[in-house]
């Protein structure tokens, strides 16, 4: 079975469609927002954009953790923005049966998803890191999470699953 990486902007239906995968197609969902250390965590809540070299090593740790969560769950999906394509292509290298899943949201909806936040990153800092954003080079899937609702998903990932 797959590694299912979950791509994309903060807001943009990650961990909804992770707790899909979860719930309806027996996946374990594992949030890379866990990983992120303290301080890193707090330069985000001060709105601080971190550096190149810090996003680096902090994925650098998150392939080490999936790895070892890939031995405790063959249906594994992680959610985690990755927001460069160097990541993107490092998950690649690391797990090359990995299939990245862009998920994507509309701007009305995922602007008002943003707006309503108070656990997570909020509008601003997520229009912040929008700017860092680079659009993919890599092979991937899309799902779109503008507002179809979990039927809406669910179709697309039975679609997206080889075997769902």
């Amino acid at each position: 079975m797959p590694l299912l990486v979950l791509f994309g902007l903060p807001g943009a239906g990650k961990s909804y469609v992770g707790r899909l995968l979860a719930a309806e197609f027996g996946y374990h969902l594992h949030e890379a927002d866990d990983d992120i250390p303290a301080d890193y965590k707090r330069d985000v809540a001060a709105g601080q954009v971190v550096s190149d070299a810090r996003r680096d090593a902090y994925h650098r740790l998150l392939l080490d953790r999936v790895a070892a969560l890939r031995q405790e769950h063959p249906r594994l999906a992680v959610a985690v923005p990755l927001l460069r394509d160097r990541h993107r292509r490092w998950f690649l290298e690391r797990f090359p049966d990995a299939v990245l899943v862009l998920v994507q949201c509309a701007p009305t909806p995922w602007a008002a998803r943003l707006a309503q936040r108070t656990h997570t990153v909020g509008l601003d800092y997520a229009r912040q890191v929008s700017a860092l954003y680079q659009p993919p080079t890599v092979p991937h899937q899309r799902l779109d999470d503008s507002g179809d609702g979990p039927a809406g998903l669910r179709a697309q990932l039975a679609r997206l699953l080889p075997s769902a």
